[in-house]
């Protein structure tokens, strides 16, 4: 039985899960973290229902791509135009808050209906919550994944994750291009100068 809310999740594609694929990939788009994270926990059912190794990482052929469902910028056009070039199930998961999404009727005209509608049903979603550390459940084991993904997108050493400067300047990136220093700040208004 999942532990993601139905309610959570937005099948993006009529595709099948592939069974016979190599791992299950998580697309993790806008909810960056390894906690808290429906999105992670949706993949991870998947990963394990399946047998197979979980991907955290950008497109790639997998059996089922998870991915984050935010309403907002890019990201829906984004997966929208992904979705019917994908031969696999493409799903995205809602975790942006105790209150699902897709649980409000539309647009309230004023916030006292919205807190009056979320008062009445917030209730119900509190009862499910993602895993505070779902990496580390029970079930879940580090394994290998295909050889080909691994020389193509090699994982990043420890010294790059601690952001020490020797694993950093092995970098391929310019850098004569210093820190800017720019601060973007705005006068008050009916202040000095603003």
């Amino acid at each position: 039985m999942s532990i993601v809310p139905p309610l959570r999740i937005r099948a993006l594609n009529q595709a099948p899960v592939r069974r016979d694929a190599q791992y299950v990939l998580y697309w993790m788009t806008s909810s960056r973290r390894l906690e808290w994270s429906f999105a992670l926990d949706r993949a991870l059912e998947h990963a394990r229902e399946l047998r197979l190794p979980l991907v955290v990482l950008e497109a790639l052929r997998a059996a089922v791509v998870v991915t984050d469902d935010f309403p907002t910028f890019f990201l829906r056009r984004m997966q929208a135009a992904v979705a019917p070039r994908l031969t696999v199930a493409l799903e995205a998961v809602d975790g942006n808050g105790l209150l699902p999404l897709a649980a409000t009727p539309g647009p309230f005209s004023a916030a006292i209906h919205f807190r009056r509608f979320l008062q009445r049903s917030l209730g119900e979603h509190l009862l499910h919550l993602p895993c505070p550390e779902p990496l580390t459940e029970a079930g879940t084991r580090e394994s290998a994944f295909p050889a080909d993904i691994a020389t193509r997108w090699p994982a990043a050493s420890d010294a790059l994750l601690e952001l020490e400067p020797s694993a950093l300047a092995e970098l391929p990136v310019d850098a004569q291009v210093g820190p800017t220093g720019l601060s973007l700040t705005m006068p008050l208004a009916g202040h000095p100068g603003g």
